[in-house]
């Protein structure tokens, strides 16, 4: 009974509109959570005005954590190797885009 449980829960996960939501879940709420408190009071610890503040915390959130929880939770999700946020060739690109 618990392996039938354990592959219907897996199944479920697997639905690509509740992926999109744990993704959103994951991937965004829990960097902004850590940007606040966390980041906001490390900051204003090493003195940064009220604007570069604002603008690391931004930063790191979407350079740094945004991409590396992405990349654990559909590594785990999905088995796989999360491929699609390689720079690879394409750094000028990237670069470029911002």
């Amino acid at each position: 009974m618990k392996r039938i449980q354990e592959y219907s829960i897996r199944k479920i996960i697997r639905l690509p509109l509740l992926k999109i939501i744990i993704g959103g879940l994951f991937c965004i709420v829990i960097p902004v959570l850590i940007n606040k408190p966390v980041l906001d009071n490390l900051f204003r610890m090493l003195a940064f005005s009220d604007d570069l503040n604002r603008l690391a915390r931004v930063s790191i959130s979407t350079l740094i954590l945004m991409p590396l929880f992405y990349r654990f939770l559909f590594s785990k999700l999905e088995n796989r190797k999360v491929t699609e946020l390689n720079l690879g060739g394409s750094t000028i690109a990237v670069i470029s885009g911002f």
